[in-house]
């Protein structure tokens, strides 16, 4: 399920290349969220839709992700202890430019150091967002709110 919000400049073009992909693919769901205003909102639009299965992928929609990363996703929040409700995985980050590596090195930091410093000293992880596979029933259970993700 793709949810969005437009808020503003002319998004034609882009929902008619939705409309089109939609046509072409009948698992892909849209859904105009006009009422929304945050990624939370999106978010919670599409968890009803998770209820016949056991696990969701949260992707951003301009993420282009590997069968093969989200195998591994699902691999690691399997051996993980059961307590474990979601596993995420760092965004791979393409090109040499001044803005690719400043947002390669700002991606290694967050997940390499930040993430795992708050996750030792609270004892809970942090999800940035998106490019995570989720426990589908903890996710209806608890949903997202507007001030944290």
């Amino acid at each position: 399920m793709l949810a969005y919000n437009t808020k503003g400049g002319d998004v034609t073009e882009v929902l008619a290349k939705l409309e089109k992909l939609r046509k072409a693919d009948a698992r892909l769901e849209l859904s105009h969220e006009p009422s929304s205003t945050s990624k939370a909102a999106n978010l919670n639009a599409a968890l009803p839709l998770t209820e016949p299965y056991e696990l969701t992928l949260i992707l951003d929609a301009d993420h282009h992700t590997e069968t093969e990363a989200i195998a591994r996703l699902v691999w690691a929040l399997r051996k993980a202890p059961k307590t474990t409700v979601c596993m995420q995985g760092a965004v791979l980050v393409r090109g040499d430019s001044c803005w690719e590596l400043a947002l390669t090195t700002l991606n290694w930091y967050f997940f390499s150091i930040l993430f795992p410093g708050v996750q030792m000293m609270s004892g809970t992880a942090m999800f940035a967002g998106a490019g995570a596979i989720w426990d589908s029933k903890t996710l209806r259970d608890f949903a997202f709110t507007d001030g944290m993700l």
